[in-house]
């Protein structure tokens, strides 16, 4: 199986995402996982988002109004949250687009400490995704609430993860055809037993530690690692 260590990462990650979109997520994995090559146009309509590639500037406006407190001319810093949301997307460039809670925070440092930004609009479009990451972002997002609003626009999508992080914002606004909401936390594990005595592998497991191989994806989930994975889920939740 190609890309194993990914796969695992997913069966072992507590997901604040839609069941569908994390759904079609891991029905790429496995066909990626099996060797599958699909033209990079499917894979971002799979996914849905932008692909990241580094750290994309914070694109700045000129305001045209004077609304809430807004004078015409102010400066508005406006950071794009697009696609499932990881702590590190880079681990999954080939497969995935979305946007890294670590880029988000770089993003929000720039714009709170630039003297001609007078607010910032987090403009999100996205299902959500994992859990790692964002409670620190929604955590340095309150604590930089004060000298410049901040305001979370669902744009269209603001679900799971990302409405975590949009709740942590001074006001959130949502589009006449925007969703807000799906909140809650769930993992996925995948078994490939089957599949893999299908085709003649055996695996032989050599471990040190109690739980070290807990939710392996060459065997049925044990009730204790189910267990500990519905914990994980409780605490997130």
């Amino acid at each position: 199986m190609q890309y194993r260590n990914i796969v695992q990462a997913f069966a072992t990650t507590p997901f604040a995402c839609m069941p569908e979109k994390l759904q079609e997520i891991a029905q790429l994995l496995e066909l990626k996982a099996t060797g599958a090559v699909l033209p990079q146009a499917e894979v971002a309509a799979r996914i849905g988002g932008r692909r990241e590639v580094g750290a994309a500037p914070v694109a700045l406006h000129q305001a045209a109004g004077g609304s809430s407190g807004t004078g015409r001319g102010a400066t508005i810093a406006v950071i794009p949250i697009y696609g499932v949301i990881a702590q590190r997307m880079g681990m999954m460039s080939e497969i995935s687009g979305g946007t890294s809670t670590q880029r988000v925070s770089a993003d929000l440092r720039q714009a709170v400490a630039d003297p001609r930004v007078s607010r910032i609009v987090l403009d999100i479009d996205s299902p959500g995704g994992g859990v790692y990451g964002i409670s620190e972002l929604a955590d340095e997002i309150r604590k930089s609430r004060g000298p410049k609003p901040i305001i979370a626009q669902a744009n269209s999508l603001m679900a799971s993860a990302a409405y975590w992080i949009g709740s942590a914002c001074d006001e959130l606004v949502c589009t006449p055809s925007g969703e807000v909401g799906s909140i809650g936390v769930y993992g996925v594990h995948e078994d490939w037993s089957t599949a893999y005595a299908d085709a003649g592998i055996k695996f032989t497991l050599v471990k040190a530690g109690k739980f070290k191989a807990e939710g392996v994806d060459f065997e049925p989930l044990s009730k204790e690692a189910a267990g500990d994975m519905q914990r994980r889920v409780d605490e997130y939740y």
